[in-house]
């Protein structure tokens, strides 16, 4: 399909949601080489909303596919955007993972398809090891430590410490201390994300969209339809069938 069939459903969705859609698509085909949400996309993205003016327009719909990539991007992503429309919106057709999900969670609204995917923010830390590259899930490292204090108990204090010296022997302090502010650094931009709505979720419901995101998943992996993500708390709309369509054919000229 060639460039113009995907300006035209481009065109058919903006006409039908009365808004400008900009689309942001990070490729995990099998066999080619990976590409992640990275800082890199920041400015070709700003040069594209600025063609729409100084005052930019009153709704961007955001399309979005990825698995995910650096956790210092969303934030200046959702802040850009923001600058130049007064409602933001994101449009989900298959997956937005982990990363995504982050960029996802500063939408005023969420539509999603049918085959509509979140995900857990839980973040992964890489490190060099043996001239390769060791992935650590950060919330496997902040679970360990969660196991010590319940099923060891602060009282017993050698048992304590002969488990946190078998997790320092595996990772260095500083390596600790990095995942340790990574995962605050998860938190709290998900707690901005969700206050900048133009309408902020209530402190309750934002910690538990927090805590479900970050920590209660359990398993990085795990897909998050949209009957989930409602149950979780986000401002979740159902795609119309007609939307929806329009959503999967664009997703596979993409593709």
């Amino acid at each position: 399909m060639s460039r113009c069939d995907r300006i035209s459903l481009i065109q058919e969705i903006q006409n039908i949601r009365q808004s400008k859609v900009i689309c942001y698509l990070t490729g995990d085909r099998v066999g080619a080489p990976g590409i992640q949400i990275n800082s890199e996309m920041l400015r070709p993205l700003y040069e594209h909303i600025r063609d729409w003016g100084y005052n930019g327009v009153e709704k961007i719909d955001l399309y979005l596919y990825s698995r995910g990539g650096a956790v210092d991007v969303p934030w200046p992503l959702i802040t850009m955007l923001r600058e130049y429309c007064k409602e933001l919106n994101v449009l989900i057709p298959f997956r937005a993972h982990s990363a995504a999900t982050l960029i996802a969670l500063g939408a005023d609204s969420i539509v999603m398809g049918k085959k509509g995917e979140l995900g857990p923010i839980d973040p992964i830390f890489s490190r060099r090891m043996n001239d390769q590259d060791e992935v650590i899930p950060v919330e496997d490292v902040m679970s360990y430590v969660g196991f010590l204090k319940e099923r060891v108990g602060l009282g017993d204090q050698t048992a304590l410490a002969n488990m946190a010296h078998i997790l320092a022997d595996k990772l260095t302090p500083w390596t600790l201390g990095s995942m340790y502010r990574t995962n605050s650094h998860i938190r709290n931009i998900a707690r901005k994300m969700l206050a900048s709505h133009n309408e902020p979720l209530d402190e309750q419901k934002t910690n538990a969209i927090i805590e479900t995101l970050a920590e209660k998943t359990y398993f990085h992996g795990h897909a998050i339809g949209r009957k989930e993500a409602e149950g979780i708390g986000l401002k979740i709309v159902r795609a119309p069938e007609q939307i929806d369509n329009l959503m999967w054919r664009l997703f596979e000229c993409y593709e």
